[in-house]
This record gives C-alpha cells, sequence and structure tokens, in this order.
C-alpha cells in the first residue's frame, strides 16, 4: 500500500490536489493500491470528494482513529457551539463567553460553519485554540 499525506482536499481543487489523485490512479492501473492521508479535519469533506472523485482513495485520520463520519450540517455546529458556549458560568453575547467581563471564550466561523473555540486568560492572551479538528 502506498501513502500521500496532504492537509486536506478542498472543495475547489488545486493543482496539487488533482495531481495527487491522478497519483493515486496511475498506481491503481498498475494493480498497486495507493490512499491520499487528509491530516486536518475537513469541512468540506463530501464537496471535495465530489469534485475529486475521490470516495475509496482518501482516508482522514480524525475520521478513521475516532471512528466517525464528517459531520457536514450546520446543526451539527449549532449543537456543538452551544456546549462549548454553556459548559460554565460565562455570560454569553453572540459567540462569545465572558466572566468578570472579560471575554474568555470566543468561537471563530469559518464560512460560516465552527472552526475554533478560542480561550483567554484573565489578561486578555489567548492561551488555547481548539479547532474542529480536536472538537467533534
Amino acid at each position: 500500500m502506498h501513502y500521500f499525506i496532504t492537509s486536506q482536499e478542498n472543495h475547489t481543487p488545486s493543482a496539487i490536489e488533482i495531481a495527487q489523485m491522478q497519483r493515486v490512479h496511475l498506481f491503481e492501473s498498475f494493480g498497486q493500491e495507493a490512499k491520499i492521508i487528509e491530516v486536518e479535519y475537513n469541512l468540506w469533506h463530501d464537496d471535495a470528494r465530489a469534485s475529486l472523485q475521490s470516495a475509496d482513495s482518501v482516508i482522514n485520520l480524525f475520521q478513521y482513529y475516532q471512528n466517525l463520519g464528517l459531520k457536514t450540517e450546520q446543526d451539527d455546529d449549532d449543537e456543538l457551539i452551544a456546549q462549548i458556549l454553556h459548559s460554565s458560568d460565562y455570560d454569553v453575547q453572540d459567540k462569545i463567553a465572558y466572566r468578570n467581563s472579560k471575554k474568555r471564550l470566543q468561537i471563530v466561523l469559518r464560512e460560516n460553519r465552527l472552526y475554533s473555540a478560542n480561550y483567554y486568560d484573565q489578561y486578555g492572551f489567548m492561551v488555547e485554540q481548539t479547532t474542529t479538528m480536536m472538537a467533534v
């Protein structure tokens, strides 16, 4: 088995991603198994698979090791955002949680999807960023 590593497949494929799929097809044409390994959680997994026709050729590490289906629905994000924001005794306004009038947690969206939860110390410095790849 041959493995090719990439961060993630984009929903609008680049020349690199197209070349990776062509490489997989080339190996398969010689009777060799080949897979692409994604090392980042991919919000656009379904779109990328459709545009690259890569359904059986890509393994996402988060999906594989956590035995997860990749979440593609906005409702999944909304539920997770609510859990994150309301996990403590924060005052929540929009996607920001405050404690003693100081920002302690901020939800960051990317293309209207949950991207990260940023945690801040009492002085306003970001001390941790949990991206969606860790939050699933």
